[in-house]
């Protein structure tokens, strides 16, 4: 089921706003990159509040979210999949605000 532009306009401000706040990756620390990626997966986990339904799969990397009626992947892993499934989010709402206007 897809939700309404609103709702879905509310959960892409959601993921962008904890996305945006994870820890930075620095290559000259090592244990930066366990943050980041612990990080990222509690904020799927706490997604499922929202109904998300997630999976990351560390033997290639790959994370998948879907959350709203959208569903996006990375083999980079799950920060990259929220990135992903916010271009899918609001290409989504451009399309049910497109309808609204036929």
């Amino acid at each position: 089921m897809t939700p309404d532009p609103a709702t879905l306009r509310r959960l892409t401000d959601l993921v962008e706003t904890r996305r945006d706040a994870l820890p930075a990756i620095d290559v000259n620390d090592r244990a930066s990159y366990a943050r980041h990626r612990e990080a990222a997966l509690q904020v799927f986990k706490d997604l499922e509040k929202e109904g998300a339904r997630w999976r990351n799969d560390f033997d290639f990397a790959g994370a998948r979210l879907s959350l709203g009626g959208v569903t996006a992947t990375s083999t980079m892993g799950p920060a990259m999949a929220m990135a992903n499934w916010l271009v899918g989010a609001r290409r989504r709402i451009r399309e049910l605000q497109a309808g609204e206007r036929a």
